[in-house]
Order: C-alpha cells, then sequence, then structure tokens
C-alpha cells in the first residue's frame, strides 16, 4: 500500500478523515462537499465537492432559474427541448 504523508505533521497517512463541509462561491452559490483532514494532527488535507449531490445542486438551480424565466416570460421557455 502506498502510504502518503502529512504535510504538517510528516505522519504516515493510510487513511483520512472525511466531513461534509459547505462550499460558498458568493452569496448564493453554496454546493456540498467533503473536507479529509489528517487522522492524527487533524489539518485539512484536501476539500472537494461532493460529486454525489452536485448532479442534484445543478439541477435545483436550473429548475429555480427556469421558475424565474417563466415568471418573467412564460414565452420564452421550451417545455420539451428534446422533443
Amino acid at each position: 500500500m502506498n502510504l502518503n504523508k502529512c504535510p504538517k505533521c510528516d505522519t504516515a497517512v493510510a487513511k483520512v478523515n472525511a466531513e461534509p463541509v459547505e462550499i460558498v462561491f458568493s452569496r448564493t452559490d453554496r454546493y456540498r462537499g467533503f473536507s479529509y483532514a489528517c487522522p492524527n494532527c487533524y489539518s485539512v488535507l484536501s476539500i472537494e465537492m461532493n460529486p454525489l449531490t452536485l448532479k442534484d445542486d445543478i439541477l435545483t438551480e436550473i429548475q429555480e432559474l427556469r421558475q424565474v424565466t417563466q415568471e418573467v416570460d412564460p414565452e420564452t421557455v421550451v417545455e420539451n427541448p428534446q422533443e
């Protein structure tokens, strides 16, 4: 097994502590993600977007934008663009 070392405490890391986090890009753009920390010193090693929830987050944003567009001008929205 390839063991990496924590850049802070220099301990070999074979597993990490993962915790859910909220990633904020602006006041309105928020996504769910994971924080990965060293199990020895708890220093954050990495943060990434949660690929399992990213699709749901994007779909929710599209639906909200679509609703706003329909409220402004219902004739500009295509109901089934693939048909």
